[in-house]
C-alpha cells in the first residue's frame, strides 16, 4: 500500500505572507530585496513537494516528488534494514525511523495511519529487529 506524507506548512504559509506584505511596503535596497524573494521562493517550494512510502513484499520504496516528477527513489531491500525503531513525537503523534545503511527514513506524518502497523508486521516478516520506546508504547495503547 502507498502512504502519502501530510502537508505540514502553516507555519511556511503565515511566513509567506508575512514577507509577501513587508516586501509590499518595503523601501529597501535592491540586494536586501532580492535576499527577500529568494527566500520567500525556499520557502514556497517545499509547499509543493509530497513524500511517498510503500511497503511491499521484502522491500520498502520511498520517494520524493515536486507535483509528480519523482526527484529522488530509494528501493531498500529487507536486508539493508538494521532495525526499525518506534517512538513517540509531541503529544500524540507517533514516529518509526528506519535505521539502515546510508541515511535513515523517517516515517512520520503519513497518511492513512496504519502505516506503523504495517512496518512493524514488516519488520516481523522478514526478520529485522524493532525497537519500541516506552512512550510509544503509551501510544499504542490508549490511542
Amino acid at each position: 500500500m502507498t502512504y502519502t506524507r501530510a502537508e505540514q506548512g502553516k507555519t511556511t504559509k503565515m511566513l509567506i505572507i508575512f514577507f509577501l506584505i513587508t516586501s509590499l511596503f518595503s523601501t529597501e535596497s535592491s540586494i536586501i530585496q532580492g535576499f527577500r524573494w529568494l527566500l520567500l521562493l525556499f520557502l514556497v517550494l517545499p509547499l509543493w513537494l509530497s513524500y511517498k512510502l510503500n511497503i511491499e513484499e521484502g522491500r520498502i520504496r520511498y520517494g520524493i516528488y515536486f507535483f509528480r516528477f519523482r526527484l529522488y527513489e530509494k528501493l531498500v531491500k529487507s536486508e539493508s534494514i538494521k532495525s526499525i525503531v518506534f517512538k513517540r513525537t509531541g503529544w500524540s503523534r507517533k514516529k518509526a525511523v528506519i535505521n539502515r545503511r546510508g541515511h535513515n527514513i523517517w516515517v512520520i506524518f503519513y497518511e492513512p495511519s496504519g502505516i506503523y502497523e504495517e512496518l512493524e508486521s514488516f519488520a516481523n516478516e522478514n526478520g529485522i529487529a524493532v525497537k519500541k520506546t516506552r512512550d510509544y508504547k503509551l501510544l499504542e495503547k490508549y490511542y
